[in-house]
């Protein structure tokens, strides 16, 4: 009914009720017609605003695997300057934070982003983990030294934890 309606209505485009099967056989047939070819597609089928449409899971994994590396680093760098007497590393979280904020605008963390930007926030989210790792890492080598065979467990995140710690030995200590 709705379909007569509409056609009555209208001049164009005319509605059709329809099966996939019966959609896809009659576009089969028009392609073999000649009458017009199917354009050959790559991952993207937006030409105009390329990427949109097209969601990159790995932005949202990257943009939080940031957050939490900044996130320990910070803790455990106010911990290494409280205990240790360690500098805070300030310039390379700023870093790390300015880099990480600048890629969290609406298009970069939904993952909608074109591929230009895309390109562009990987090598910002790199630099971000980076600078955050190298903090971390100077913070638990001022907490704990690099000499020695002891273990030391660090848990940086807001809530507890008390899962098993599987630590593997180096050759000569085994």
């Amino acid at each position: 009914e709705l379909c007569r309606k509409w056609n009555e209505a209208h001049l164009s485009p005319k509605l059709v009720l329809s099966t996939p099967a019966a959609f896809f056989g009659a576009l089969a047939r028009h392609v073999r017609s000649g009458a017009s070819p199917l354009p050959a597609m790559t991952r993207d089928l937006n030409p105009v605003n390329n990427g949109c449409d097209v969601s990159y899971v790995d932005t949202k994994l990257a943009n939080r695997l940031c957050e939490r590396m900044l996130y320990g680093a910070e803790a455990l760098g106010t911990l290494a300057g409280l205990a240790a007497g360690a500098e805070y590393p300030a310039a390379a979280l700023d870093l790390a934070w300015r880099q990480l904020l600048f890629g969290a605008h609406h298009d970069a963390l939904t993952g909608s982003e074109s591929d230009q930007v895309y390109v562009d926030l990987l090598g910002a989210w790199r630099e971000a983990y980076e600078a955050a790792r190298e903090a971390l890492e100077g913070a638990l080598e001022a907490l704990c030294g690099r000499e020695g065979t002891k273990i030391s467990v660090f848990n940086p995140l807001p809530w507890r934890r008390d899962g098993v710690v599987e630590v593997e030995l180096p050759a000569q200590l085994q």
